[in-house]
């Protein structure tokens, strides 16, 4: 199978090319909340849904670098709450996701 110099190129950039996509879809979706409880609740979902992600990805580091765009992105565009809530609230959502997953009591 022949791939052309584009389909390496690709290959090559993925996780540059995912880290802007999730700062871009971070950015907007922090934009759009207008009340600082509700970007808490968010962010936490999101990550919630980035530990499961890690958790079946383990120790792959460009996995890291495209859900570090996604709570930059977030962070960026974020105008109501603390950017240490925030921070606080990805890593503990994060947390708990991954614990869950790990110890089997969510597939």
């Amino acid at each position: 199978m022949a791939m052309n110099k584009k389909g390496f190129e690709f290959l090559d950039k993925w996780v540059e090319i995912f880290f802007v996509i999730l700062l871009i879809i971070g950015f907007i979706v922090s934009i759009s909340i207008r009340s600082a409880f509700f970007s808490y609740v968010v962010i936490f979902l999101f990550g919630f849904m980035s530990g499961r992600f890690l958790q079946i990805r383990k120790n792959m580091v460009p996995f890291y670098l495209v859900i570090f765009g996604l709570l930059i992105g977030y962070m960026l565009g974020s105008t109501y709450g603390s950017w240490k809530v925030i921070l606080l609230c990805f890593i503990i959502g994060t947390s708990i996701s991954w614990y869950l997953h790990e110890k089997g009591y969510l597939r």
